[in-house]
């Protein structure tokens, strides 16, 4: 195994954290979650390499968000809501800072979510979103060396690049969005990912898009926006990793 997957060759460009956050009902249970991710980022040295952390968070657990982060509390910027907000809601921080030129294109840029933080993980239900979101977390926090590897040579990168097809919501009054005239829709099933800055800001629509006041449907379809601009023509590669003796696909956007 090349040496440059565990000692990136390439970690001049800055790298960015978005964390999106919902908590549900069950605090315990949201908390379990993020600062599992937390400490997972501690624990590959990821956090040791990002410039920035933003954070989207309910106003009902900001002050634990807050504790929690403590530490690197220099690096982190924390926006808040009230009722109920999807992911959509940190796309539009992303997209933004990018239009302003805040963030600058030339970097790297790491999204996840407090995925599960509504499922009670004694369920079968529960457990089968724990596994999916544990792997995520194996392969874009624990592993995230492997991702800018990746990012060298490909816009995007994440676990199991899935498409929806036409026949889903995906496309229901979507005409303004470029996926809406193709057959289908895709998405990094989870929607954890790596992604290069300058395809977030030449290549994605305005999360603007997934906002019809709609909050049940518009919360799904959000997930599409980083693979807005893939076409049914997917063009991806594999990077072989396994975790549990179970492998997995990462699959990657060619650039």
């Amino acid at each position: 195994m090349s040496k440059a997957l565990f000692y990136p060759s390439d970690l001049r460009k800055p790298l960015y954290l978005f964390w999106h956050m919902w908590a549900g009902e069950d605090e315990k249970r949201f908390f379990e979650i993020v600062r599992r991710q937390y400490h997972k980022m501690i624990a590959s040295k990821l956090i040791d390499y990002v410039d920035r952390i933003f954070i989207t968070a309910p106003m009902a657990v900001l002050e634990g968000v807050k504790e929690m982060v403590v530490t690197h509390e220099h690096s982190v910027f924390i926006s808040s809501y009230s009722g109920q907000e999807h992911e959509g809601k940190t796309y539009k921080v992303m997209a933004d800072l990018f239009a302003s030129d805040e963030i600058k294109s030339d970097c790297y840029v790491l999204y996840i979510h407090s995925r599960g933080a509504s499922k009670d993980p004694l369920t079968l239900e529960g457990a089968c979103s724990d596994d999916w979101t544990k792997m995520m977390e194996y392969f874009c926090v624990l592993r995230w060396r492997y991702c800018i590897e990746a990012l060298h040579q490909y816009y995007t990168c994440g676990c199991q690049m899935w498409p929806m097809f036409k026949s889903s919501d995906c496309f229901a009054d979507r005409s303004s969005i470029a996926g809406s005239a193709r057959n289908s829709c895709w998405t990094y099933c989870g929607n954890f990912w790596w992604s290069n800055g300058r395809y977030i800001r030449e290549m994605t629509s305005h999360p603007s898009l997934y906002f019809t006041g709609e909050f049940a449907r518009d919360r799904h379809i959000a997930e599409n926006w980083l693979l807005d601009s893939v076409g049914t023509d997917r063009k991806s590669t594999r990077l072989n990793s396994s975790h549990a003796n179970i492998s997995y696909a990462v699959f990657c956007l060619k650039k």
